[in-house]
């Protein structure tokens, strides 16, 4: 990866992670997206199967400018090796934006008050 991408990559997960960038989940099954400043980005894992024409699965990050065009995508296919780096983002945000991580924890206060 570049090393701006790479700069940009970890940033968003980090405030991923520390719940400091909001994720909304865009009309695409998977693909989410975030506001920073007057651009945004967003983030699409595209698996194997009949809707992904590659052969490979591969994640996209596009960056979006303040008129809602696409001006770069950084794509990772499965055989990268910054894949994993990419994916792991995916599914930081993924987790991020379906509130997996509170959505157990009450799980597991409501089931003790069974």
């Amino acid at each position: 990866m570049l090393n701006k991408y790479e700069r940009l990559v970890s940033q968003l997960r980090d405030a991923t992670l520390n719940k400091t960038l909001p994720w909304c989940r865009t009309s695409r099954s998977n693909e989410f997206e975030a506001a920073i400043g007057d651009n945004s980005v967003s983030i699409m894992f595209h698996p194997k199967g009949r809707d992904n024409q590659d052969d490979k699965e591969y994640v996209s990050l596009f960056l979006w400018n303040r008129f809602g065009e696409v001006v770069d995508e950084l794509k990772c296919i499965s055989s990268s090796s910054d894949y994993i780096t990419l994916y792991s983002l995916f599914e930081s945000v993924k987790s991020s934006s379906v509130r997996s991580e509170e959505t157990l924890d009450e799980l597991l206060e409501d089931i003790s008050k069974i």
